[in-house]
C-alpha cells in the first residue's frame, strides 16, 4: 500500500464516518492520487556515522 493509496482510503474513512455517503467507484480525481507516486515515501538518507566515545571529555 503506497502512501497515496493509503491516503485516499483514509479520506473515504473520514467522509464514511462523518456520515458521507461513499460512491460505488472511486472517483477520477481521487483515483489520480492513488495511483500518482507524488506522496510516494523517498527511501531514507543513509546512516551517518556515530562520533566515537573517546570524543567526550572523562573526568579523573
Amino acid at each position: 500500500l503506497s502512501l497515496s493509496e493509503f491516503s485516499v482510503a483514509m479520506h473515504l474513512v473520514v467522509l464514511h464516518r462523518n456520515g458521507v455517503m461513499l460512491p460505488a467507484q472511486l472517483p477520477n480525481s481521487l483515483l489520480l492520487i492513488a495511483t500518482s507516486s507524488a506522496l510516494s515515501v523517498p527511501p531514507p538518507p543513509p546512516s551517518s556515522p556515530h562520533p566515537s566515545s573517546s570524543t567526550h571529555n572523562a573526568s579523573v
